[in-house]
């Protein structure tokens, strides 16, 4: 393009320009004549499925109570197995109860073994637990006893002997020797 052929490469630039939305409208009149036939087939399609959904989603929904009493009949059994374990290592019910069916154990395809194995961990935590609870009561108890004991042997003599209800409220405070240090 240049100042001596500008008119003629307008008017070319024009006829191209025609020639191109001459292109695009007839691309738009085949898609239309093609998509006809397609979305009749489309609508086929959809019929047909339909056709088979009715027929499927009863054997869906029928399958799926089997399933669900499938799932039930295997909790149950995990949940028995969990209670003669527990009873076997002599865990406490209040811990026994925290133990909730892991998803997973319900699967089709879980191992007997594997749900046995995560059973046992979680029976062994909360043994642990409860051995922890058991040791901590039985140190407060002896603690308890302890400062009794110290009052009463510090109080000998005494024209106002100290009384354990005095430092109850302290023991889970104090070690022995601060509650030591607290009656003296």
């Amino acid at each position: 393009v240049n100042d001596n052929n500008l008119a003629d490469m307008e008017k070319t630039q024009r006829e191209i320009a025609s020639l191109r939305i001459k292109v695009t409208k007839f691309k738009t009149k085949v898609k239309s004549e093609f998509d006809k036939p397609y979305k009749v087939f489309a609508g086929q399609v959809e019929e047909l499925l339909s056709l088979v959904n009715s027929a499927e989603q009863p054997i869906k929904d029928q399958l799926e109570k089997y399933e669900n009493q499938r799932r039930a009949d295997k909790a149950e059994r995990i949940n028995n197995y969990i209670h003669m374990k527990a009873a076997e290592l002599g865990l406490d019910e209040k811990y026994v109860c925290q133990i909730a069916i892991a998803d997973k154990w319900l699967n089709r395809t879980q191992k007997w073994s594997d749900t046995e194995d995560d059973v046992l961990q979680k029976l062994a935590r909360f043994l642990d637990i409860q051995q922890k609870e058991i040791e901590a009561e039985t140190f407060r108890r002896e603690k308890v006893e302890m400062a009794k004991f110290m009052c009463e042997t510090l109080s000998a003599g005494l024209s106002t002997p100290l009384k354990f209800e005095e430092v109850e409220n302290r023991i889970d405070a104090y070690d022995i020797a601060t509650l030591k240090a607290y009656l003296t």
